[in-house]
């Protein structure tokens, strides 16, 4: 069941319990729909202290649901979660990096009162670097090398300066070896998620990648990687850490300039 809590105006604040079927999760998709179309910065609370779990009839549309809020995500300053349970922080953890610029945070179902206080307060400003490009391409000897470092949060502007570069060298080579260096990996904006030609040019880049090299990246990404490495036969990919750095410019054969 799902139900709507006392909130202030820029304040979703919902509290699920019992057996979530597929009807509450469309009502909640209704109220996220409606709550978005404020011009103001928004906070999301969200009590599961007494939630059992979700009907299959439910997963589809919470799915969707999911993906309606990583794309008003940007509108957001702060998610709070309510539950005594370990898995809603794990999920935390999971969705940082894909939410840059929204604080998250779990709270025990005892801190209710303190987490609608906490998610109605303001956001506090990250002071970010000024003049660094967080995504950098990085000048080889391989003319079909394709190596860029990671310095920072992903912005769109951050993207769209590199994107045409990117796309003229996939256009060039029918095969392509990548190297990614996460200096410092500070999650994605999620605006960046509906940056035009984004998705195309990594469709296309997909079937052309011979090797692919991630030097220091996040534990998480380089898990994520052995999962996914049998649906790529035709990819190899590699994880190096910070101190294998030459080690992984040597196995792509080149050298950056």
């Amino acid at each position: 069941m799902l139900r709507t809590l006392p909130a202030p105006s820029h304040v979703l604040a919902v509290q699920l319990s019992g057996d979530l079927s597929g009807d509450d999760v469309r009502q909640y998709k209704a109220l996220l729909d409606a709550f978005v179309q404020q011009p103001v910065r928004l906070g999301l609370l969200i009590d599961m202290t007494e939630l059992n779990d979700m009907a299959m009839g439910s997963l589809a549309p919470g799915a969707r649901a999911d993906l309606d809020l990583f794309k008003h995500a940007s509108q957001f300053d702060r998610l709070a979660l309510v539950s005594d349970k370990h898995w809603p922080g794990l999920l935390l953890r999971m969705a940082a990096p894909w939410l840059h610029g929204v604080q998250l945070r779990q709270f025990a179902s005892a801190e209710q009162g303190h987490a609608l206080q906490w998610v109605a307060e303001p956001a506090v400003e990250q002071t970010a670097s000024i003049g660094v490009p967080a995504l950098r391409l990085i000048p080889t000897t391989s003319e079909r090398l394709l190596a860029f470092e990671i310095n920072g949060p992903i912005t769109r502007a951050s993207v769209a300066s590199a994107l045409p570069k990117m796309q003229a060298f996939l256009d060039q080579y029918e095969r392509i070896d990548v190297l990614a260096h996460f200096k410092h990996f500070g999650g994605i904006e999620p605006a960046l998620y509906l940056q035009p030609g984004l998705l195309q040019m990594k469709f296309k880049a997909i079937p052309k990648v011979a090797r692919y090299a991630l030097v220091a990246a996040p534990g998480w990404m380089d898990a994520l990687i052995q999962v996914l490495r049998p649906l790529f036969h035709n990819m190899q990919m590699r994880s190096f850490t910070e101190a294998q750095w030459d080690e992984a410019w040597e196995w792509v054969q080149a050298r950056p300039i």
